[in-house]
């Protein structure tokens, strides 16, 4: 699927994208959806009902029977617990595969050829492969400036890409100019309260990836303002 996402075809290379953030996202959906199946359960407590109605031999048998059901589930789970990745996790080469979708997509000509929706998609994907693998895409860092402004649609989702790239082996002055851009967008004076409210809260999310992304005249400024 690599090589579809790569596809200089709009159709394929997209198809090709959303099969790497989507495969990502329904194993998060599956693994949130056995968190919440498991959710209260307390293995002792189903013992304990065993102990106390094992004069009840037919009541007894469907707990026991339960009991091995979920030890077998359980037993299942931790067997197949290395099966348990992404297609992103599974990439041989990820720092190649991102840069050859920055380069293929978004930072040459070729970008023409892609809608914003499309755009934010390769934005996303690239952000998570950096942000899993702790990868280097310098261009993706000034290629988010020209987005980061409140009046941008879908400007969140970008937000939201950008503090996914961010990590503390990217140069630090690579993704302050990110910072300082959202800073001067975002949290400024005349801007809504819910448009500061989404820069700071995007600035807090790159400076927990990456505490040393922002200059300390800047951090101090933020520091007073809002409590960062």
């Amino acid at each position: 699927m690599t090589q579809a996402a790569l596809h200089p075809d709009v159709k394929v290379s997209v198809a090709g994208a959303r099969f790497f953030l989507g495969a990502d996202k329904e194993r998060q959906e599956n693994f949130e959806d056995d968190s919440s199946d498991e959710e209260g359960f307390d293995m002792n407590a189903l013992k304990h009902r065993m102990q106390v109605n094992k004069k009840s031999s037919k009541r007894g048998k469907k707990l026991e029977s339960a009991l091995k059901t979920i030890k077998k589930k359980n037993s299942a789970k931790g067997s197949a617990t290395y099966l348990n990745f992404s297609a992103i996790h599974l990439l041989r080469d990820p720092q190649g595969f991102a840069e050859q979708l920055f380069d293929g997509h978004l930072s040459s000509k070729n970008a023409n050829r892609y809608d914003l929706e499309q755009k934010i998609l390769f934005m996303s994907l690239i952000s998570r492969l950096i942000g899993t693998h702790k990868l280097t895409v310098l261009g993706i860092y000034s290629f988010f400036l020209k987005y980061l402004t409140p009046k941008q649609r879908d400007v969140t989702k970008i937000m939201a890409a950008a503090a996914q790239s961010s990590h503390d082996l990217v140069p630090p002055e690579s993704i302050s100019m990110v910072v300082r851009k959202i800073a001067d967008e975002f949290v400024s004076d005349g801007v809504a309260a819910e448009v500061a409210a989404a820069g700071i809260n995007t600035i807090r999310e790159i400076l927990a990836r990456a505490p040393l992304a922002i200059e300390p005249p800047l951090l101090h400024d933020l520091t007073e303002l809002q409590g960062l």
